[in-house]
C-alpha cells in the first residue's frame, strides 16, 4: 500500500516526520490493518476501534479517514465517511479480479467497446463511459458496481488499470 504514495492515492495526514524521513516507523504511523471475513461493502459500519490518521484520495480534493481490509491474500483502501460508514473502497492489488474480468494492470482500453470480442461483450460495453475526474483520474464503472480506474493527464486517460473502486455518491 505505501507504494500507492507515490501515485497519489493514498497519503498519510500526520505530517510530523523525523529527520531520517517520512514513511513506516518514521513519523507516520502504521495503517490499521483490519482482517475481515469478507470483502469490504459499502455502507458497513467502521470497525469499533477506528480512529485513524490516515486518509486516501477518494475523488478530487477529497480525503477521507481510512484503513486497510484484509479478505485472503488482498488489501482493500477502506474509507470512512462522516456518517462512520464505509464510503470508499478500493484496491491495486493484482490478484483481486471484478466479477467482469477486470484486474490491475489491465489495458484501460479494453473495458471500451470498440475492443469487445464477442457480441456479448459489446453489448454490455455499449453503454460504458469514460468518467474523467481532473485531479483524480479516469474511470469506467463496471455491472457489479465497481469501477475500473486509470491515471489522467491532460484529458488523456493512462494505458493500465492501476486501481478498482466503489464509492458511495
Amino acid at each position: 500500500m505505501w507504494a500507492r504514495v507515490a501515485l497519489g492515492l493514498t497519503v498519510a495526514s500526520t505530517l510530523a516526520c523525523s529527520s531520517s524521513g517520512a514513511g513506516p516507523g518514521r513519523g507516520i504511523p502504521e495503517p490499521l490493518i483490519v482482517e475481515m471475513a469478507s470483502e469490504p461493502q459499502l455502507g458497513a459500519p467502521a470497525p469499533a476501534d477506528f480512529a485513524s490518521s490516515r486518509r486516501v484520495l477518494v475523488g478530487p480534493s477529497q480525503l477521507d479517514p481510512s484503513y486497510i481490509g484484509r479478505f485472503g491474500d488482498v488489501d482493500f483502501d477502506v474509507a470512512v465517511g462522516n456518517d462512520g460508514t464505509t464510503s470508499y473502497v478500493a484496491t491495486d492489488d493484482p490478484d483481486f479480479e471484478a466479477p467482469e474480468g477486470a484486474r490491475v494492470g489491465n489495458p484501460f482500453s479494453a473495458l471500451l467497446p470498440e475492443h469487445a470480442e464477442d457480441a456479448a461483450d459489446a453489448e454490455h460495453a455499449a453503454g460504458t463511459e469514460v468518467v474523467r475526474e481532473p485531479g483524480w483520474g479516469c474511470h469506467i464503472a463496471l455491472d457489479s458496481g465497481w469501477h475500473a480506474a486509470t491515471s489522467m493527464e491532460g484529458h488523456a486517460c493512462g494505458e493500465k488499470v492501476l486501481w478498482l473502486f466503489k464509492r458511495r455518491n
